[in-house]
Order: structure tokens, then C-alpha cells, then sequence
């Protein structure tokens, strides 16, 4: 850089990335460039007595429909920085009126052409009904958040990270490999804290994975093997999928996360596939999961009938049929709490708040930050927007939204047991 300073004769133009390119945060230079616009400010001043590099260094902004690309003079020159024409209608609809932002989905979208049904899209979309409309219907991807990697050690791990370690210090020793070797894998990912920092966090990690695989090593006694599932509808169509983690008739789910109710959920449609498609075999679920330190909590559905599993099922693949028309106000956590509390009991009211308790983000981050609910009904949605929709029948609740949670989960709960294993 000093060679090309002395070789200019007349301009010399730098440039560098002064923001990021996603939020617009401020970047500084690179330690050289830094260094000669200090050295610039210590050596002149201009007229009006403020830093040379004040006069030099111009911020462009990151889009080229921002006002000052076309403002004459406001970009280090005489005139505008662009003559684009788009740029300047961009300008000016930038600078004109705000309009208000239209309903995400005005009306329900045409049915999709009829078709089989595939088992894992539908189970995609009924424990994540946003997203799986997003997706399925729209081909629409929500957008990707990534943190930018930190130059400094890690001296606590975030919520996230941990759970990152768990999960997969579970799939490894899950497939057998040692805790020893798991532990040695994971001190050479680099990811822990240094010292004895990171020695407590990856003990207290195994201490919760231990007893999650040393207790369900009765369930998984025999092989792991995977079944093929195919339904019959009564409008002609099949459900169609494979069904994987079967211990012989057993359908086991093993995960680090507090037992929540997806997982929960996709072993519920997993039986009631495996139990109308072969009624021959008496099929099980055990879906295991964290809950107090060292006492895992489990569970389980006991085998179906095969009538009892094609009408439940039906009725799914109704719920799905329609979760591909709009997108369904059914956040998994807040409507297996709403579920709950009414299976109980409870009356709507008091379900509905517990059900909010799911979605509002208080200490920890709730559903109305998913970035797939941000995409639907915007963010920091209060829950009392998912309760505008009136129910289509009269089934006793006051909103759609706890319609849709009760034919949910209603006949999952009444078959699942829980317990600590």
C-alpha cells in the first residue's frame, strides 16, 4: 500500500468493507488502512478544524436505491454517484408513503393436486405446521440466522452449544462408541472451553447422557431395523413412508432434549402408520427424553387396533390436506400445553394462557421467535393473534386454534403414559 501511495500522482482510491453486508453493523478497516488514516488525521486538519479523514473517507451505502446514490454531491462528487434509472425509482418509493403490510395469506390457497401421501412431509408438517406450509406449499425457505464466529475462548457455553454437545455425544454412544472415545472426540472438536472449564461442562454433559443410554438398553436389545409403511385412504390415496428406530416391534426415540411433544408427536404417527399398515404385529413407542438430572423421563403408547389407527390417521392426513392450503395456528408446544391443560379439565381460558406461557418469550426464547412463525404473523406476535380465528364446529372451544390442539392430541393422550425410566 505505501509503494501505490508514493506512485499516485494525482487520486488514489482505497476500498474496503466498512459494514456487514446482512444487518449493516459498522466494520472497522484493515490495521493498515487504519493506521494511515490516524496517521492523516495527525498531520492535517481541514478549514473548518474537524479530522482530515472525515473529508476522505466516504460510507456508501449497502443498496443502491438508497437516497444518497442519486443525491447530487452526497457521495464524495459533484453529482450523483448513479445514473440508474431503477435506482432512482427505488429512491423515491423509499422516500414516498408507507403503506400497511397485508395479511401474510388473505385467503386459503386452491387444493394441491391429489395425490399420495408422503409419511415424513406429513409428519413434518403437523409438528411444524408454519413451516411445512412454508416449504411444502410455497417452496418458500425460512431465512438462515448464523452467528459470526467468535475469536475468543469459550468460557461458558450458551444454551445451544451445549445441547449441540449432548445430542451428539447421544447419537455416538447410542452407536455404540465408548464414553471414553466420545469424551477424547470432543475435547479434539475444539468447541469446549479450555482447562477444567471445559472438563466440568463435558462432565455434566455425559452425566445426562449416561443414564439415557444406560436405561434404554433393555428397549434396544435386539437390532435396529427400519420398516416400510403403506395405507390405504378411503379416497383412493396412500400414506406412504419408511419408519425407522425399531427394536423389533418397538418403536424407540431417544433424544437429549427435554421430552417435548414433537418428538412425542412423531412417534405417535409413526404408530399409527406401522399399526394400519401391518395389524398382523402388535406395535409399541417408547419416546425417552431429559428430565430431572440423572432420571430420564419416557413415554410410551401402548399397541392399536387397526380401525382405531385408520381413523385417526385420517383424520391427520385431514389436518395435513388443510395445512396445505393455509398455515394451521397450531405451534406444537403451545397447543400440546392447551391440549393438556383441556384433557385435564382445565377450562379454555386458563388452557389458553398456559398455551401462551409456550409462545411468549420470557427467559428463555418461546415460539413467537421462530423464524417460520416471524414469517407468518410477524414478529413479537402476541398469542392472542392465533386465537382471532373462530372454530369451524361446535366441539365446545372458542377459537380454531384449540379445535385444531384438541383433534390433535386428544387421542395421543389418551393412550400415552409417562413416567421416569
Amino acid at each position: 500500500m505505501l509503494d501505490a501511495l508514493m506512485a499516485a500522482t494525482e487520486k488514489m482510491v482505497i476500498t474496503y468493507t466498512g459494514a456487514d453486508e446482512r444487518t449493516g453493523a459498522r466494520r472497522p478497516p484493515a490495521v493498515p488502512l487504519g493506521e494511515l488514516l490516524d496517521a492523516l488525521d495527525d498531520t492535517a486538519l481541514t478549514v473548518t478544524g474537524v479530522k482530515a479523514s472525515s473529508r476522505v473517507v466516504v460510507h456508501h451505502p449497502l443498496q443502491p436505491f438508497d437516497p444518497r446514490t442519486v443525491t447530487p454531491g452526497e457521495l464524495g462528487r459533484p453529482g450523483p454517484f448513479t445514473f440508474d434509472p431503477s435506482a432512482l425509482t427505488g429512491a423515491r418509493a423509499a422516500a414516498g408513503p408507507r403503506t400497511p403490510v397485508p395479511p401474510f395469506l388473505p385467503s386459503k390457497l386452491p387444493a394441491p393436486p391429489v395425490g399420495d401421501i408422503d409419511l415424513a412431509e406429513m409428519t413434518a408438517l403437523l409438528t411444524h405446521p408454519a413451516k411445512g406450509f412454508l416449504r411444502q406449499r410455497l417452496d418458500v425457505a425460512v431465512r438462515f440466522e448464523q452467528d459470526e464466529p467468535s475469536d475468543s475462548l469459550p468460557v461458558e457455553l450458551d444454551a445451544l452449544e451445549r445441547w449441540s454437545i449432548g445430542d451428539r455425544l447421544l447419537r455416538d454412544r447410542l452407536a455404540g462408541m465408548s464414553e471414553e472415545d466420545c469424551r477424547q472426540a470432543e475435547w479434539r472438536r475444539g468447541v469446549l472451553p479450555p482447562g477444567l472449564l471445559g472438563s466440568r461442562t463435558l462432565d455434566d454433559v455425559l452425566y445426562d447422557v449416561g443414564p439415557l443410554v444406560e436405561r434404554t438398553a433393555p428397549l434396544r436389545a435386539t437390532a435396529r431395523r427400519t420398516v416400510d409403511v403403506a395405507v390405504q385412504l378411503p379416497d383412493g390415496r396412500q400414506v406412504r413412508g419408511t419408519v425407522g428406530g425399531l427394536h423389533d416391534h418397538y418403536l424407540i426415540a431417544v433424544t437429549y432434549s427435554k421430552l417435548g411433544p414433537a418428538v412425542r408427536l412423531r412417534a405417535w404417527i409413526a404408530m399409527l402408520a406401522l399399526s394400519a399398515a401391518h395389524p398382523e404385529t402388535s406395535w409399541g413407542a417408547a419416546s425417552v427424553g431429559r428430565g430431572d438430572p440423572g432420571q430420564p423421563l419416557c413415554a410410551t403408547v401402548q399397541p392399536l387396533e387397526k380401525d382405531h389407527a385408520l381413523e385417526v390417521l385420517g383424520e391427520l392426513v385431514a389436518l395435513y390436506d388443510r395445512g396445505l392450503r393455509e398455515p394451521l395456528p397450531l405451534p406444537v408446544k403451545s397447543a400440546a400445553a392447551y391440549a393438556e391443560a383441556r384433557f385435564k379439565g382445565i377450562e379454555a381460558a386458563e388452557a389458553a394462557r398456559r398455551a401462551g406461557q409456550k409462545w411468549t418469550s420470557g427467559t428463555y426464547p418461546g415460539e413467537d421467535t421462530d423464524l417460520a412463525h416471524v414469517q407468518v404473523w410477524g414478529r413479537n406476535t402476541p398469542f392472542n393473534v392465533l386465537l382471532k380465528a373462530p372454530p369451524d364446529g361446535d366441539g365446545g372451544e372458542s377459537h380454531l386454534f384449540g379445535e385444531l390442539a384438541v383433534g390433535l392430541w386428544f387421542p395421543l393422550l389418551e393412550r400415552e403414559q409417562r413416567a421416569v425410566l
